[in-house]
């Protein structure tokens, strides 16, 4: 089983020691890594049966059917409280999906997200809203990567509820420095291409912004080309990213 670049990122975000709640699981292959590499135990859940029926046979294949439970769910399980192990810290694990989608998952599941210590996302879509939305819920960035695998770029992202979560409480029981800084985003670079990816100056996320930049600037000229004003709903939205693209290629 081999995972691709994107998953193994979000594996790698995943605290050691983390039980795990893998929403829209797909086959199980993360869960199943999870579970191999880092992880005490898993919940894979899937909205269609079908991915889910073949989640179980990779899951019994791997010979994890006692650490990976597979749930038919919209989103987060009602019941995760109960599935999940009590006293473990947990990770919501959610990639694959649209920005829209994971923020309708999160709304729906608020009352449930307090029994989770981090969320690692991977949006593909609306990241400016997703990041929003977690800025505006009191989340702190924790890690975030920038992922170019077949020509396409993904974003990852991982979260705490607040600083006084979990992990932390660990690293400085066992007497240590936390190894993280939580940082909020503060102005709409950050919040559109990530605090974490922009202050460490990722090499990733610069190309990307590099190719977007062309992108637009190509868009834009075939607008004008076509007889498109100045004033133009479209070539106003193109300067304002533009803009921001800018702020955020100050950083570097």
């Amino acid at each position: 089983m081999n995972l691709s670049k994107r998953l193994m990122a979000a594996v790698d975000m995943v605290t050691e020691g983390f039980a795990v709640l893998d929403v829209g699981c797909d086959h199980a292959y993360t869960s199943i890594e999870l579970v191999r590499r880092k992880s005490p135990c898993a919940v894979a859940s899937d909205v269609r049966p079908g991915p889910l029926k073949a989640a179980g046979k990779h899951i019994a294949e791997a010979g994890l059917l006692d650490k990976i439970t597979t749930v038919l769910a919209d989103g987060v399980p009602r019941n995760i409280t109960k599935l999940l192990p009590e006293n473990v810290p947990a990770s919501l694990v959610i990639t694959g999906m649209g920005g829209m989608l994971i923020i309708k998952i999160l709304s729906e599941a608020e009352g449930l997200l307090e029994r989770f210590d981090e969320l690692i996302l991977s949006p593909q879509s609306d990241i400016y809203a997703v990041r929003k939305f977690l800025d505006e819920r009191g989340y702190a960035f924790v890690a975030e990567a920038e992922i170019l695998e077949d020509g396409k770029f993904y974003t990852l992202m991982k979260v705490h509820p607040n600083s006084e979560s979990v992990y932390i409480g660990l690293a400085f029981k066992q007497n240590e420095s936390p190894d993280i800084r939580l940082v909020t985003p503060t102005n709409d670079a950050e919040l559109t291409y990530g605090p974490c990816l922009l202050r460490k100056k990722d090499e990733t996320l610069k190309a990307y912004l590099t190719k977007r930049r062309s992108v637009l600037t190509d868009i834009k000229e075939k607008l004008i080309a076509s007889g498109r004003s100045a004033e133009d709903t479209r070539i106003c939205e193109i300067d304002e990213e533009v803009r921001i693209i800018d702020e955020a290629e100050r950083y570097y």
